[in-house]
């Protein structure tokens, strides 16, 4: 059953001009890239990031959205283990020309609030898939309790441990 709610369209819109405008930053999206992650994970993050035009018309299935949300926030937790600690210090900022080094800093020193504030969008974008799939499901059991890795979401929205993804 596809969700064509407008709500999460514009939920989903939200999230995605924050991860165009903050994660595609030309200063650290070379770190950001350089993140090990299986190629599923990247086409399900580039399904709710950059095909939402697409799928406003066809309408999301319900696993394609927990799919996107899911390895959204596996990007996020990867960001702030691998990625935050150790940006400032890189090369990418170092080798930067001197009238773009304040550009460049500037997107070292909020990278951290960036990823936080996408996990918090994130976060209510999947509150409200759940409640929308719970609603749907009325007689079959919901999508969402059927997808063991979305037990551990809000770990990865959340956490800075090692061993999680």
């Amino acid at each position: 059953m596809p969700v064509f709610d407008y709500e999460i369209f514009d939920m989903l819109d939200e999230v995605r001009k924050h991860y165009r405008s903050n994660m595609s930053n030309t200063f650290i999206r070379t770190a950001l890239l350089s993140m090990d992650m299986p190629y599923d994970q990247r086409n399900s993050i580039e399904i709710i990031t950059d095909k939402l035009e697409i799928y406003k018309s066809q309408g999301y299935k319900f696993e394609e959205l927990y799919n996107g949300i899911y390895s959204l926030a596996v990007f996020i937790y990867k960001a702030r283990l691998e990625i935050v600690p150790n940006l400032k210090g890189s090369s990418l900022l170092r080798d930067v020309s001197p009238s773009e080094k304040v550009l460049a800093d500037m997107a070292a020193n909020n990278l951290k609030a960036n990823l936080s504030i996408l996990a918090d969008r994130l976060n209510e974008l999947y509150l409200k898939v759940v409640r929308l799939d719970v609603k749907s499901h009325s007689v079959k059991t919901p999508v969402y309790t059927r997808m063991e890795e979305l037990d551990k979401l809000g770990q990865l929205l959340t956490s800075t441990v090692p061993g999680l993804a």
